[in-house]
């Protein structure tokens, strides 16, 4: 494809700064719109300067902060960037407006800056945001508390930010291994009547209760949380909220991250059974707990070790 005059200027502009450092093309290709270019000048213009001192014998680098006027032309640049929607540059702007020397500052300005950053996709904007919102996750308001916070640490942590995965486990909880909880043996007879056992006719409510035993097995749910949760509610992207105050409000929720594939798999599959049925089918918790003790005995009897239909 042919490049439009334009274009060829930029693109002749930006090589004679990459290969030759040319200032002066920078600083063009910045005025005639290259973003990259403005990003580049913004992010020098606000650099510290470093100067080297001759000590006696010692050579010394002493770093002398950039002045207002310096860093009223970097912001300048920086915003010609981001208003082109470029991630690196609210970023670097987050951090002038944070800068007790810059006549603008404003750690409002500097934190909606940061925030404009995490939501295109900066890895390290997007934990600060996570945790600037876990320490204020007392003044927030959300339905469950840290939800929001957990998102941004999560989002971080995917793309590989170190000190995101410590972070992550004081806000999540992490419970992989579905091997070593009470609902095992359960779930994974359930699994068997669900997916290999066509010629057993269950109940809709029996179905709804096997996927309850799965769902408890690949996350450690208690008993209650396991009979009174919304399972259609619980999925998040990165984590599942588990909240059953609605019936008994000293349980407080839980934050419960989906780390496997499994887990997915398993909220997928009760998710759809879960929104094909009627809210008042599996009834009130009375119901409930008389439907778990008849089919946990259905299960353990018909898929015990010795059973010779097994």
């Amino acid at each position: 494809m042919k490049l439009q005059p334009k274009d060829e200027t930029l693109s002749s502009l930006w090589k004679a700064w990459v290969s030759n450092q040319n200032e002066a093309a920078l600083v063009q290709a910045a005025e005639l719109g290259l973003t990259a270019a403005k990003l580049t000048l913004g992010l020098r213009l606000a650099q510290p300067k470093k100067k080297l001192q001759d000590i006696g014998n010692v050579v010394k680098a002493t770093t002398f902060a950039k002045s207002n006027i310096s860093l009223k032309k970097a912001a300048y640049w920086l915003e010609m960037a981001a208003k082109d929607g470029d991630r690196n540059a609210w970023f670097a702007l987050g951090e002038i407006y944070r800068r007790p020397q810059f006549s603008g500052y404003s750690a409002a300005e500097s934190d909606r800056c940061f925030d404009m950053a995490a939501d295109l996709g900066h890895a390290q904007a997007q934990f600060r945001r996570g945790a600037n919102l876990w320490r204020k996750r007392e003044k927030i308001e959300e339905k469950v508390r840290g939800l929001q916070a957990s998102y941004w640490i999560w989002q971080a942590h995917q793309q590989g930010v170190a000190e995101a995965k410590e972070l992550l486990s004081k806000v999540l909880e992490n419970v992989s291994n579905t091997d070593v909880n009470e609902w095992h043996s359960l779930a994974t007879h359930a699994h068997r009547v669900l997916n290999h056992y066509a010629e057993h006719q269950l109940d809709q409510e029996w179905i709804l209760m096997c996927h309850r035993f799965i769902i408890a097995n690949q996350f450690h749910l208690s008993k209650a949380e396991m009979l009174l949760c919304e399972v259609s509610q619980l999925q998040h992207e990165h984590c599942i909220v588990v909240d059953i105050r609605h019936e008994l409000p000293k349980i407080l929720p839980r934050l419960i991250q989906i780390d496997t594939t499994q887990q997915r798999r398993s909220l997928l599959s009760a998710g759809k059974v879960f929104a094909g049925s009627e809210p008042e089918q599996e009834g009130n918790l009375r119901q409930r707990r008389y439907r778990f003790d008849r089919l946990s005995e259905w299960l353990n009897t018909t898929f015990s070790e010795n059973h010779t239909a097994v």
